[in-house]
């Protein structure tokens, strides 16, 4: 995975951030700098809320899962997961 999200603690000295950003930017990583510490991470949040509203767009027939896989989001890790549990076009049939 390239995105890594550096949370600091409020005491992290801010040489420390920069420091570890670099280090990651160096293994080739995406480093997020996240200013304050949350339940789950950011990028996994804003996934859950396009998983939601893929699956609201399914279940309310104005896409197919089939559609769905070849969206952006299909390349999420979520994503291909949901497009099993959606209706099918030939289940509508």
């Amino acid at each position: 995975m390239l995105l890594v999200e550096v949370v600091p603690h409020a005491q992290t000295n801010a040489d420390t951030v920069k420091t570890t950003m670099g280090i990651f930017k160096s293994l080739g990583k995406s480093p997020v700098h996240i200013h304050q510490e949350i339940p789950g991470f950011v990028a996994n949040r804003l996934k859950a809320a396009l998983v939601n509203e893929d699956y609201s767009l399914v279940q309310r027939g104005i896409v197919f899962a089939e559609a769905c896989a070849h969206t952006a989001l299909s390349r999420t890790t979520i994503t291909p997961l949901l497009v099993l549990c959606g209706r099918r076009q030939s289940e509508l049939r």
